[in-house]
């Protein structure tokens, strides 16, 4: 075998280590860990939580790595029923997994498992790996289908004769004639017909499948071994006032099967179920007979019933006053048989409601005096006193989120808040600490004033080692660790964010992130092993809508280039309404969670009211502090000409554009939410030919109440300049499918002249309609309008529309269809319209 060696020098103390592996190792930053931690142990676990190795062996100066296969490239032939990807999802590859040759060697029999489970029991799979000298293996599964297979028949092998009704029968629950050959279909079939079974009395049955025959090119014969067993009839002897199919609920043979102790449990359920109704004195006793040569068995359950009592009389102990209704509730029960359950009912939601309040030891009794066949009752309530946490003491750490107090005392509120505690100084690093609690109690005349002492015990606070890095072959580990924090405390929420960052950049198909603890020291590793995700990625969208008609879009991106994670993306966008033409370049993993990148374009665009052909570049800096809030800082320079206006303030003119936005997203779905809001704002100033300062920000919420979503989304904006200094291609115009429904693209434009300002609110009330689909309706009105100056602004005067319509969200793409009505309508404007979109992602 031939080995690659890496030799880390290291001059402190004149200790060297040497690191032999079969096939070249990934790009990684062991000679720093190694530098900081001197232990080739614990090299050895971070390198086994890579998962990428079969065998790792540390000897006196050196790690010896048998590295696994490095998958490359997966190749697909012979498929014709399913996705490729699917069929890949089932073998358990992906593109830059490394995988044993027991991995490779399973590869066949889940394949051919999956493939027999949907009727192709003639599948043929034939698995060609080629493996080069750097272990990178390319993995071509040729597979041929055969026929897919239907049932013609079920056939049974039976320990007991069966007639052909019983047959008939058993076929019928089965369901399977005619249909597709399915492990799994076959298996859910079976277990209704082995619940017919039991309930039959055939508590012990099993069946399976036996075999199937083929009997032509795409039909067979099922076989299936039914174990019927005894079939045990339940024989009620003196059940005089329950009915004999309520005691059978009780029954517990179904579930598992038949034998003394079960019998037993079953007579003990019987036994509380008649007392529970009021027969006090009942009395059950039972005897088991079995026929072999019938395979039938007897359970006799022999049932004294004795008197069932009513109620005389109730009388009430208790140190409070009850509430009326609770009494009144209970006095109803007197005349009536006793039945334990329906009386305990309103004394268990008293006491439910009493411990809530604070009356930690309440309680319920129920005793009773027989007399004949009545019962005379008494109901002891205790209450005891109100326990309440007037004030908590906390020592050794001072929380953030402290005890709200005065506060109702439950034991349960206290462990919970002790958890938070712990799990507090956990995410801030104190992973050794402790939190123990005393009580102290001052009694008052109804109260019992209860003092938590918290004494918390931080331990020492862990701090950061090296983090381990792993797995990037394009990618420097220096550039990730511009955004990994070392040689600090540890932080929870700050390696969240930087996890959150590196997924943002896309250039990562896995991340799996670990800790590696050393208890003696105090101190955490940081281990991430990257999957790089591939370099080249083509996507496109193809859709239509009745705005901008048809519409296609592709996108061809380089990305993780140089070492750096550099990235460059060509994009063309073409509808009926523009043309647009982008070239990109720039980084996802700069220094402080942030991106910088160069842009060029071209983009030719057809308005309602002007043409207009824009070009130029921009620079486009931005910083994510955490995972809902991205800051950016963009500068922009374009060269705009007008075309088919009426209006030209100047024209071609230049423009300079520097920009500050803000995004803060932490919806819950980015599909279909359902919580959350998402916000962005934006504030700019432009200059050269055209000088004024704007700004504009959205709003849009979800609050779910039932099975209905409803959203608001609200938007304003405005150019602090006089519209009459304005291009018309930097005025706003309002109307379509995007901003207010029922008006056509740009028909809100103030006779065709703009406005320096707009404002419109959407409100949106969402329901599923078919939610298995995907399928959802929504009724919504919308609100606002354009605005020439700020007086018009400020009185605020707008159009309204309402309309209903039905959407489908998906991942790949998505499909709305609506009918908006205007509410004000004015003379010449259509009173509806329809709008339709559909979008597909690839």
């Amino acid at each position: 075998m031939r080995f690659f060696v890496i030799l880390l020098m290291f001059f402190q103390l004149s200790y060297a280590v040497e690191i032999y592996s079969n096939f070249p190792l990934p790009m990684n930053n062991i000679k720093e860990v190694y530098n900081s931690l001197k232990d080739k142990t614990k090299i050895k676990d971070l390198l086994q939580k890579t998962d990428s190795f079969n065998k790792i062996t540390v000897e006196k100066d050196k790690i010896i790595l048998n590295r696994k296969i490095l998958v490359k490239g997966i190749s697909i032939k012979g498929n014709s029923s399913f996705w490729d990807s699917e069929i890949v999802g089932v073998s358990g590859l992906f593109y830059g997994k490394y995988i044993s040759n027991e991995d490779i060697a399973r590869i066949p029999l889940k394949l051919k498992q999956f493939y027999v489970d949907n009727g192709f029991l003639d599948i043929q799979i034939f698995l060609n790996t080629k493996i080069n000298k750097k272990g990178d293996a390319d993995i071509i599964i040729n597979i041929n289908e055969g026929k897919r297979y239907k049932i013609k028949d079920v056939k049974f092998f039976s320990d007991i004769p069966l007639s052909k009704k019983e047959e008939k029968k058993y076929k019928e629950i089965l369901d399977l004639k005619n249909k597709r050959f399915s492990i799994s279909k076959i298996q859910k079939s079976i277990s209704k017909l082995s619940q017919y079974l039991k309930d039959k009395g055939y508590y012990d049955s099993f069946i399976s499948i036996f075999s199937f025959h083929k009997i032509n090119e795409n039909k067979i014969y099922l076989y299936l071994n039914i174990v019927h067993g005894f079939k045990y009839d339940i024989k009620f002897v003196g059940n005089y006032n329950i009915k004999e199919k309520n005691l059978l609920k009780l029954e517990p043979f179904k579930i598992s099967g038949v034998n003394y102790a079960q019998i037993e449990d079953f007579i003990e359920k019987i036994s509380d179920y008649y007392k529970s109704l009021g027969f006090l004195d009942v009395s059950i006793d039972f005897s088991y007979k079995e026929e072999l040569k019938t395979s039938l068995a007897y359970i006799y359950i022999y049932i004294y019933e004795g008197k069932r009592y009513r109620i005389k009389d109730i009388s009430f102990n208790s140190d409070f006053k009850l509430p009326k209704d609770i009494l009144k509730q209970i006095r109803r029960f007197k005349g009536r048989y006793f039945q334990k359950k329906l009386l305990s009912e309103p004394l268990e939601k008293l006491i439910f409601n009493l411990r809530k309040k604070g009356y930690a030891n309440s309680y319920y009794q129920i005793s009773y005096i027989k007399e004949g066949k009545n019962l005379i009752l008494n109901i002891t309530i205790y209450r005891g006193k109100k326990y309440l946490i007037k004030e908590a003491l906390y020592k050794g750490y001072n929380p953030k989120t402290k005890l709200k107090t005065p506060i109702i005392y439950s034991g349960a509120l206290l462990v919970n808040y002790i958890d938070s505690i712990k799990k507090e100084l956990f995410e801030k690093g104190y992973l050794d600490a402790k939190v123990d609690m005393q009580v102290e109690l001052k009694e008052s005349k109804n109260i019992y004033f209860v003092k938590p002492i918290f004494n918390i015990k931080t331990g020492k606070r862990y701090k950061l080692s090296k983090a381990f890095i792993y797995g990037t072959w394009h990618l420097k580990p220096k550039v990730l660790r511009w955004n990994i924090k070392e040689d600090d405390y540890y932080e929870k929420y700050r390696f969240d964010n930087e996890l959150n960052f590196l997924y943002k950049s896309y250039l990562f198909s896995f991340i799996n992130p670990d800790l590696e603890v050393d208890k003696k020291n105090k101190s955490l590793n940081k281990i991430l092993v990257l999957t790089e995700d591939k370099r080249g990625l083509v996507q496109g969208l193809i859709g239509y809508n009745s705005v901008e008609k048809l519409k296609a879009a592709v996108s061809l991106t380089l990305k993780n280039l140089f070492g750096y994670g550099l990235e460059t993306t060509g994009y063309i966008d073409i509808s009926s309404l523009n043309t647009n033409y982008k070239l990109d370049l720039g980084s996802r993993l700069l220094p402080k969670y942030s991106s910088l990148f160069v842009s060029a374009y071209r983009s030719n665009q057809f308005h309602k009211y002007y043409d207009l052909l824009k070009k130029g570049f921009d620079i486009t800096y931005n910083k994510r502090p955490n995972k809902w809030a991205t800051q950016q800082v963009k500068l922009d320079y374009s060269v705009n000409k007008i075309s088919n206006s009426n209006i030209y303030i100047k024209n071609p003119y230049n423009k300079y554009d520097i920009s500050f936005s803000l995004k803060y997203d932490n919806r819950n779905n980015k599909i279909y939410p359902t919580s959350g809001f998402y916000f962005s704002s934006t504030f700019g100033k432009t200059f050269s030919d055209v000088e004024y300062f704007y700004g504009n920000f959205m709003l849009r919420y979800y609050y779910k109440f039932l099975f209905f979503v409803f959203t608001q989304r609200i938007s304003s904006g405005g150019k602090f300049i006089g519209i009459e200094k304005l291009p018309i291609s930097e005025r706003y115009f309002l109307g379509g499918i995007s901003t207010i429904r029922g008006f056509g693209y740009e028909e809100l434009s103030n006779n065709g002249i703009g406005g320096n300002s707009f404002a419109y609110i959407n409100n949106d009330l969402r329901f599923p309609i078919f939610k298995g689909f995907n399928l959802y309706g929504f009724l919504f009105y919308d609100l606002g309008n354009i605005y020439p100056n700020k007086k018009e602004f400020l009185k605020f005067k707008t159009r309204e529309t309402a309309g209903i319509g039905i959407f489908v969200p998906t991942p790949a793409g998505a499909f709305s269809f609506d009918y908006a009505k205007i509410l004000d309508k004015k003379e010449g404007e259509q009173s509806y319209r329809f709008e339709f979109s559909i979008n597909i992602i690839f």
